[in-house]
């Protein structure tokens, strides 16, 4: 299949801090589209075909897993929150720690799976209507549409971050106190903290994806001047602040997606290494739409986005 084109939201470089490390002053809230519209700019990108190419987790940040087992036989299984969590933990958890082992050949004395993403695409929306793809960003707490916004989940300080927020003082009032000095020893132990983020089809009848496919760009073809934080808060069961990357436009961003991706197969990429410091290299990934080949009416994209965080010995720091 030749290079597919299609519109990807970046930052209005007028919107952009001066700084990378220095936060946007206002963020993607819902029933904020005005201010959504200011901050986002859509760019046409040629986006090449991956299956063209071999790529491996050490070297290019990113690599294209086949023949892995189907984590999910039937639909239930995905509207069931408790089971969609523990079907995709059974999967991505182990798979994570035997990439770390192979590719990078370090062996994590901790591994923790954070709760999966799982996004439909809407079944049908006309032909050149992806520019307007803001509306998916504004849904993006809902978890049920594709986010269509140029953007990597972890940024500047992540590791530093989770330290402070998982102070014991912080976890009392929502966790156990035992559980919660036990994970912060273990912030404190680690030298190096990765993260893996797995993204599949979650296809229950076994179809491949025929659109509103998932595409990554390319680490080398980042530039430190090219990055955005935003901050953000998240609750899952007690409260973390972060911030997270987005970027501004560039005619070197090298795009590429894998279309028709089976229910076998699974991306992974490392979305954060505590070891990148302030000289960040991320992974950015974005929905976007083929614009050359999108029927009027295509199959829901259903797919899961996961993510292992997986702490490392200080022996380890300069290993991976």
């Amino acid at each position: 299949m030749a290079s597919a084109t299609g519109t990807f939201n970046y930052i209005n470089p007028i919107a952009a801090p001066p700084s990378p490390k220095e936060c946007l002053k206002i963020g993607f809230g819902v029933g904020t589209p005005d201010l959504v519209d200011e901050l986002l700019v859509g760019k046409q990108k040629k986006v090449r075909n991956g299956r063209g190419s071999r790529f491996l987790l050490q070297e290019d940040g990113f690599e294209m897993l086949s023949n892995i087992k189907r984590p999910f036989q039937h639909p239930s299984e995905l509207d069931n929150l408790r089971a969609r969590y523990y079907k995709a933990r059974s999967l991505c958890l182990p798979l994570a720690v035997d990439m770390a082992k192979k590719r990078f050949g370090a062996d994590p004395f901790y591994a923790h799976f954070l709760p999966p993403y799982y996004r439909k695409a809407p079944l049908s929306i006309s032909k050149g209507k992806v520019g307007s793809s803001v509306v998916d960003t504004r849904e993006h707490s809902s978890g049920s549409t594709p986010h269509a916004v140029v953007h990597s989940d972890f940024g500047f300080g992540y590791k530093e971050q989770m330290l402070h927020d998982a102070d014991p003082d912080t976890f009392l009032t929502y966790r156990d106190p035992q559980k919660a000095r036990a994970l912060h020893s273990k912030f404190e132990r680690a030298g190096r903290m990765v993260i893996l983020q797995f993204w599949m089809s979650a296809q229950t009848d076994g179809t491949v994806i025929e659109n509103d496919f998932l595409a990554l760009c390319h680490p080398r073809s980042i530039q430190t001047t090219d990055l955005v934080s935003r901050n953000q808060t998240v609750y899952n069961g007690y409260k973390i602040n972060y911030s997270v990357l987005h970027a501004k436009d560039s005619p070197s961003h090298e795009w590429f997606y894998w279309p028709s991706m089976k229910t076998n197969e699974c991306l992974v990429w490392v979305g954060y290494d505590s070891a990148w410091g302030d000289q960040m290299t991320p992974c950015f990934h974005s929905s976007f739409r083929d614009e050359n080949t999108f029927p009027e009416k295509h199959r829901p994209r259903e797919s899961l986005e996961c993510r292992v965080m997986l702490l490392f010995d200080e022996k380890v720091r300069s290993r991976l």
